[in-house]
């Protein structure tokens, strides 16, 4: 069985079973669902851990976090990310607010906009993971297009248009379009021909671009058009691959509907849990350094990261690129750009190695562990420490109701003056 037949059963069952209302912690969920892995105990981000530098084996864990896909549903839904096999007629816009209605989150954000007509994958990010919404936006991009030629066009000629159009290419927004138009140069990485017909007086063609984020496929065809001497435009458009996401990983609208349903009636986590992943699972292609506990807070504050802090690291890092760091349970804490290279960490005992460009964990304050202190966090003290509080302030009151009486007891006794009393409390 293909891992497609695999998604359209286990939707179909879903489906089914949550619009009858019926419970389904019976149900056998399989090994993978649109071809994306169960999760693990082990945190995507901790993959051949054994293959990274170790710059030291000496530290103290603070038992604070968890690993991502073991994280509590409030704090999954709060750092996560859902890739979505978006529909046609709605805008990328709509789609993401209609997901923050389903799950009820606060905020939501989507990584690579694709217009109305214009189905496929994309990205939403859910609260916090919408600090990465730019990498999506960035990355690669890759389309399935029907293009239709009013002319007289063979196989051949349509293959050396595509092989025309690779490259570096001058590209002007379209006039229905949400940017200034202005002249850009974008790069065509890749146009492989699929399949062309005709149909009445006009060709049809298929064929696969493999692009740059922020090439328009439409004013490509009309490119097209004009290397074949005839007038082309773009039927249709279909986004299958958005960085390293591919279609066959995506849900669509109704399977999390569906899957939000059951978490709401029966309480069951495991299949929202599918549909939505930890925000880590994007920043998986990235090079990691892994930190001590000690330094979280300093790092979700915005400092830069010091060698002293380092556990682990990835090999072959270079000045200037981007690397996540993380936890030792797994935990994206921040992104950063390095400001050495992976062989000056494995030499260096000392120094600051990176800047901070985007803090995704949110900083918590703790209590501190080297001395027993009574710390309120965020001005919400604890029971014990408001009783403690209290205790102390009602002993220094009566403390001083006793320095006061006999501080007037000794001005009657040596007839002073109301001045000389005065300072004398003053004093005390």
């Amino acid at each position: 069985m293909q891992s497609g037949d695999v998604q359209d059963v286990s939707n179909e069952n879903v489906n089914k079973h949550a619009r009858n209302g019926e419970h389904v912690h019976s149900l056998d969920l399989p090994d993978h669902i649109g071809g994306t892995p169960v999760h693990t105990a082990e945190s995507v981000l901790l993959y051949d851990i054994d293959k990274m530098i170790v710059k030291t084996s000496c530290f103290t864990t603070q038992g604070r976090g968890s690993y991502p896909e073991k994280r509590k549903m409030e704090e999954y839904l709060k750092y996560g990310v859902i890739y979505l096999d978006k529909p046609r007629n709605p805008s990328s816009h709509e789609v993401v607010t209609w997901i923050k209605n389903i799950l009820r989150v606060e905020k939501t954000g989507h990584g690579g906009t694709l217009d109305p007509k214009v189905s496929g994958v994309l990205t939403v990010y859910l609260n916090r993971g919408t600090r990465l919404s730019k990498i999506e936006q960035n990355a690669g991009k890759e389309y399935v297009c029907i293009i239709r030629i009013d002319g007289d066009v063979n196989e051949e000629k349509f293959r050396d248009a595509l092989r025309f159009f690779e490259g570096r290419l001058i590209q002007r927004p379209p006039l229905i379009s949400a940017v200034k138009r202005n002249v850009r140069m974008r790069s065509v990485y890749r146009n492989e021909f699929l399949e062309l017909r005709k149909v009445e007086s006009a060709y049809y063609g298929l064929f696969k671009v493999s692009c740059e984020a922020g090439t328009y496929i439409r004013v490509l065809c009309e490119h097209i058009g004009l290397y074949l001497g005839m007038k082309a435009e773009m039927l249709e458009l279909r986004r299958i691959r958005s960085g390293s996401i591919r279609e066959e990983q995506c849900f669509t609208m109704h399977d999390v509907l569906d899957c939000h349903h059951i978490l709401e009636k029966n309480s069951d986590e495991r299949y929202i849990r599918r549909v939505v992943h930890p925000i880590e699972y994007s920043l998986r292609n990235y090079k990691r350094i892994m930190v001590k506990d000690s330094c979280v807070d300093a790092l979700c504050s915005g400092a830069k990261l010091s060698l002293n802090g380092v556990i682990r690291f990835d090999r072959n890092i270079n000045i200037g690129e981007k690397v996540v760091v993380i936890t030792t349970k797994g935990e994206a804490i921040v992104l950063v750009e390095t400001l050495v290279s992976g062989t000056e960490m494995q030499i260096n005992e000392y120094g600051l190695i990176a800047r901070t460009l985007r803090v995704i964990m949110e900083k918590v304050c703790i209590r501190a562990h080297g001395a027993q202190k009574n710390l309120i966090c965020f001005e919400r003290p604890g029971d014990d420490t408001s009783r403690r509080q209290e205790k102390d302030v009602l002993c220094c009151i009566e403390v001083a109701d006793k320095v006061v009486n006999r501080i007037l007891e000794f001005g009657k006794i040596k007839n002073c003056s109301s001045g000389s009393l005065l300072k004398m409390l003053l004093l005390a």
